[in-house]
């Protein structure tokens, strides 16, 4: 094992979250990553940085498929699940009462998302409608 540890080497740097914590990475045809510091960064051949809204560092962040990896949904220590609909201007869609810890993309829709935080809810957010909010509380 040691000797595969030993051949791996740093090809590469993205540079852009200097000093910074990166608390999410996700892979499609471009790299979204999130740090604490509050940017959303999408690499491809050319680096996009932007303001992702949030108050708080960047906990989770997802590429919503079928959007040609246009469409970008994150969750922050501030409680908000935001959505970025490819004009790198955010809404938010949801929010907690307390950190957000993770976030998922319903399978085969580009339009659901789920988020849970340390308010003990996961909460059901469709983009189509993002006044039709359902909590769960599970015991």
């Amino acid at each position: 094992m040691c000797g595969i540890v030993r051949r791996i080497g740093l090809t590469g740097k993205l540079i852009g979250h200097e000093g910074w914590v990166v608390n999410t990475i996700e892979f499609g045809d471009r790299l979204v990553s999130g740090p604490d510091d509050r940017r959303v960064m999408a690499t491809k051949a050319l680096v996009l940085s932007y303001d992702s809204g949030h108050a708080e560092n960047i906990s989770q962040a997802r590429i919503i498929p079928f959007t040609d990896d246009r469409t970008i949904v994150t969750s922050g220590g501030d409680g908000q699940v935001r959505l970025d609909n490819g004009n790198v201007q955010t809404i938010e869609l949801g929010t907690h009462n307390g950190r957000l810890h993770k976030l998922a993309v319903e399978p085969g829709s580009p339009h659901i998302f789920y988020s849970c935080g340390e308010d003990g809810f996961v909460q059901h957010v469709s983009s189509i409608s993002i006044r039709n909010i359902i909590s769960l509380t599970f015991v």
